[in-house]
């Protein structure tokens, strides 16, 4: 592991842009081995809660936007599993200013629960709907890439659409008809 860790950091540092002082190297090396892994599973690379507080800790500002920059993930959590605005509004702002940019990334929405029990407050909070051709993984996962998917919240009993416009049109059309 370190030694693939250590690998990446030596590519980093002597990429053509050269690697920003202000973002931990350390740390961006290892969410980049994380999300290689995942795709290795075959899965969906998430840049996940970066507004997420837990005793006073959140991923350094510099960092979320190296990461969102340079775009290593293959979708980002614009909304997750907490009922605070610094969570999902601030992710929700930075999305879009993000797409004021021309950065558009794929978006999901997620529970983050860790589990489905009732005492579990925070389990359906959010969630995606994803555009796919049809229902099997490779097409649902290939439409998260291809930004084929809107973030829901229902935190509330208004819920609230992250996304594309057009698709937000279209995802709200479902949620009030079906």
């Amino acid at each position: 592991f370190w030694k693939e860790i250590e690998a990446l950091e030596y590519d980093l540092l002597h990429a053509e842009e050269p690697f920003p002082q202000d973002v931990n190297l350390r740390s961006y090396a290892v969410t980049l081995w994380a999300f290689e892994k995942v795709r290795q599973a075959q899965g969906l690379a998430i840049f996940a809660h970066p507004y997420w507080i837990y005793d006073l800790y959140q991923i350094p500002e510099k960092f979320t936007r190296h990461m969102l920059k340079n775009h290593p993930f293959d979708a980002f959590e614009v909304l997750g599993g907490k009922n605070y605005y610094q969570q999902n509004g601030f992710q929700t702002a930075l999305y879009y200013d993000e797409y004021r940019y021309g950065r558009v990334h794929p978006i999901v929405g997620s529970t983050d629960s860790h589990s489905s029990t009732p005492s579990n407050r925070n389990w359906d909070i959010c969630s995606t709907i994803v555009f796919a051709k049809s229902n099997t993984r490779e097409d649902i996962l290939n439409a998260v890439r291809e930004k084929y998917s809107i973030a829901v919240e229902t935190i509330s009993t208004e819920y609230r659409l992250v996304g594309d416009f057009r698709l937000m049109k279209y995802a709200s059309f479902l949620m009030e008809n079906y």
